[in-house]
C-alpha cells in the first residue's frame, strides 16, 4: 500500500466516523477526538507525500540527516561565534582549540578558526 493509499483509506474511515456521528449524538463525543487525530495524520501524511517521500524509512532518514545537521550547526557556532580566551604559556599564547601557537590580540585562530576573545 502507497501513500496516497493509505491517505484514502484514513479519509474514508474519517468520513465513515463524521457521518456515524451526526446520525448519533451521543457518539459525537468519543468520536471527535478520533476524527482529530485522523485529520492530523491526513495533513502530515499528504505533506510527506507532497515532497516525495513515500516511506517510513525514508522519512527516518531525513529526520536522521536533520538532526546530524542541526548538531554540526551547534558545534561551528560554539567554535566560531563564541569567543573562548587563549591560554599564555611563557611569552606564547595558545588557541584554546587546536593548541596551536597563535598571535596576540586576533579575532581568530589562524589554524582552525576559533573565534577568540578575553585578551
Amino acid at each position: 500500500m502507497n501513500l496516497t493509499d493509505i491517505i484514502n483509506q484514513l479519509n474514508s474511515i474519517k468520513a465513515s466516523s463524521a457521518a456515524f456521528a451526526d446520525t448519533d449524538p451521543d457518539s459525537l463525543k468519543v468520536l471527535t477526538p478520533d476524527i482529530d487525530a485522523l485529520t492530523s495524520a491526513i495533513e502530515m501524511l499528504t505533506a510527506m507525500r507532497d515532497t516525495k517521500i513515500e516511506t517510513a524509512d525514508e522519512l527516518k532518514d531525513i529526520l536522521d540527516d536533520y538532526k546530524k545537521q542541526a548538531l554540526q550547526l551547534k558545534i561551528l557556532q560554539r567554535k566560531f561565534t563564541k569567543a573562548a580566551r587563549p591560554a599564555k604559556k611563557g611569552d606564547i599564547w595558545i588557541c584554546p582549540e587546536c593548541g596551536h601557537k597563535i598571535t596576540p590580540n586576533h579575532g581568530h585562530c589562524h589554524w582552525c578558526g576559533k573565534k577568540l576573545g578575553g585578551w
